[in-house]
């Protein structure tokens, strides 16, 4: 029977403040997830398709609506792109707007800790911290001007907030969670799942464990009042400015063009396995065996570095988790710990807080209740992102939110299955602990070299050269200058170039920000379509020319150039990096990781009388 006369809200559970040597780790995880995504920063730059669109804001001024690519409000809200604009502008530097996500992305670390630490314990936030930071995944994306990894970032602490907002009393927490949740939402248009998330979670947490504690009334009203922070939020920032561009049901409707639906759904989840196996590398390999590790020597209930027994057990966990992650992908790896995990946690989820007994997850009545909220926060982002991300077409980043429950769930699951497993036992001799781990790190080698060498590429997909279009921006602007010179001056005055760049915002980017890199006076112009090829359409008292790329050649431009009147001039080769070729095809990029060769294509457009 349930006594609710005097209801009593359930605290957040008690894990302590972190020991020294439980700082010392997560600062030395932190900085380790930093230099993974800070590494060869050369090799980053503007180069997919969204990261154009995103950052070209400081280089539209003069467009309509000003300070925005054409049609930018179809692909995000506008926080990503502002943010994208602020380091642009203080610095001049183009290369500055793709550290906005690597510290996203370390921050994104520091929050999995934290939040998996209040969550399910010291161990299982340091070994989710572990698994974050060396997520090759995550480290691909972090190194990309997309808006995936802030996304991620917003969520999880838009979902951790609205865990402390179902359990506190006052206002403070639920305005924290409606502010993060907006945020989420003001990044990119499926933010709302932070709101279904929690919304989700709370109601398997009050319908199935009934925690006899809890006024339903009061958990409901806290989570209206956080999704009203949150739309509110979104409509100020995003909804508003759509008035005049369609208001917010074209972008509904060009979102729709991508639901697979069903139908799609197993294909969809094959191309997301590719493309994890394509991005997957030595960093998420080590981080795997570490977490192995870390849930061995870490006891499941109160941190210390004092635990470290059991080096069979040691070797068998790594060895086996890493063999299965070399093979066939450390995302496949964590999907089988985190869903085992869940399953088992699930069953004991089930029972109601007033039943007790070993269904339990704990002996602690009520002040397991907030854990057990956890649990179903966490299962309700897991199971339904697994869901929901497959019905959508699959483009591979829409994964990397599922991805960050992965880790949160694998890291509970390891902390409390694998660190009770190992357990002190009888003594092995020196000679056979050498023996196993030995025996597993020869193993382990001869793995990891055949995966190597079975790849073809020395360097992690993570790490891939990506200023292809920045190089081939320059070489345009090279062979413009030489065209110009040929030509001698204009009778467009100063003005010696106007340069329309068709279906590929990242080459647009590239070439406004090559400006200080050439004598050449140009300007710069997106084309949404090809109308600028018909007669009278161009000025024809300045040179005017049109670029096309693979974009161009997907959406079948070639017919349109083939019946104008516009001269081919040169062909520029580019080879897109693993990231960009991943929208296309993953299991391509699996059976064929070399990069084609695509073309990059110059064409001088006449109008009328100006031959």
């Amino acid at each position: 029977m349930n006594h609710r006369g005097n209801i009593s809200e359930p605290a957040p559970p008690e894990t302590g403040r972190p020991l020294r040597s439980e700082c010392g780790a997560i600062l030395l995880i932190s900085l380790a997830a930093l230099l993974l995504r800070a590494a060869v920063p050369d090799r980053m730059a503007v180069e997919h398709f969204d990261e154009g669109v995103y950052a070209s804001n400081w280089y539209c001024q003069d467009l309509d609506p000003p300070e925005q690519f054409p049609d930018r409000h179809l692909y995000a809200p506008p926080l990503l792109p502002e943010l994208l604009e602020w380091p642009l502008s203080l610095t001049g530097n183009a290369a500055s707007v793709m550290w906005v996500n690597v510290a996203a992305g370390t921050l994104m670390v520091l929050l999995v800790w934290w939040t998996t630490r209040e969550w399910f314990g010291p161990a299982a936030g340091l070994i989710a911290a572990v698994l974050a930071a060396t997520s090759d995944y995550h480290i691909a994306f972090s190194r990309a001007a997309l808006t995936d990894a802030l996304l991620a970032l917003w969520m999880l602490a838009g979902v951790y907030a609205g865990w402390r907002a179902i359990l506190s009393r006052g206002p403070i927490w639920i305005g924290a969670a409606g502010l993060l949740a907006g945020l989420a939402w003001c990044t990119k248009y499926n933010g709302w799942l932070t709101l279904a998330v929690t919304g989700s979670g709370a109601a398997g947490w009050l319908l199935v464990s009934r925690p006899h504690s809890v006024s339903w009334p009061g958990v409901l009203l806290k989570w209206g009042a956080t999704a009203a922070i949150a739309a509110g939020l979104f409509w100020v920032v995003a909804v508003r400015g759509l008035a005049d561009l369609g208001g917010y049901a074209a972008v509904a409707e060009n979102h729709a063009r991508y639901f697979t639906g069903l139908s799609g759904w197993r294909l969809n989840v094959l191309q997301h396995v590719a493309a994890h196996r394509v991005l997957d590398g030595w960093a998420s390999w080590l981080g795997l065996a570490a977490a192995g590790l870390l849930a061995v020597i870490l006891p499941a209930k109160r941190f210390t570095w004092n635990g470290l027994r059991g080096w069979l057990a040691i070797a068998a966990v790594a060895a086996g988790l890493l063999a299965v992650a070399i093979l066939w992908g450390t995302t496949v790896v964590l999907f089988l710990i985190a869903a085992i995990g869940l399953l088992i946690r699930l069953k004991r989820l089930r029972q109601p807080a007033d039943a007790g007994g070993a269904g339990a997850e704990t002996d602690r009545g009520t002040a397991d209740e907030p854990r057990r909220l956890a649990g179903w926060l966490l299962a309700a982002w897991f199971i339904g992102l697994f869901i929901g991300t497959p019905l959508y077409h699959p483009y591979p980043r829409l994964s990397l939110v599922w991805l960050t429950a992965a880790w949160i769930a694998a890291a509970w699951s390891f902390s409390r299955a694998v660190g009770e497993a190992a357990q002190p036992g009888r003594r092995e001799s020196p000679a056979l602990r050498r023996l196993a781990v030995g025996g597993c790190v020869i193993v382990l080698l001869v793995l990891a070299g055949w995966r190597l060498a079975q790849s073809d590429r020395a360097v992690a997909a993570a790490w891939d050269d990506r200023t292809g279009m920045q190089s081939a921006a320059l070489r345009i602007l090279d062979r413009l200058e030489e065209e110009s010179s040929e030509s001698g001056s204009t009778a467009g005055g100063e003005l010696d170039a106007v340069i329309y760049v068709y279906a590929e915002p990242a080459l647009f980017f590239q070439l406004e920000a090559a400006r200080g890199s050439t004598a050449l006076e140009y300007v710069t112009q997106p084309a949404g379509n090809l109308d600028l090829l018909k007669p009278g359409a161009t000025d024809p008292r300045v040179a005017t020319y049109l670029l096309t790329g693979p974009h161009a050649d997907r959406s079948g431009a070639g017919e349109a150039l083939a019946s104008a009147d516009a001269r081919l001039l040169a062909e520029f080769d580019y080879r897109p990096s693993r990231l960009v070729r991943l929208d296309q095809s993953p299991r391509g990029v699996l059976e064929s990781p070399d990069p084609p060769i695509e073309q990059i294509r110059l064409y001088r457009i006449h109008s009328g009388d100006s031959r």
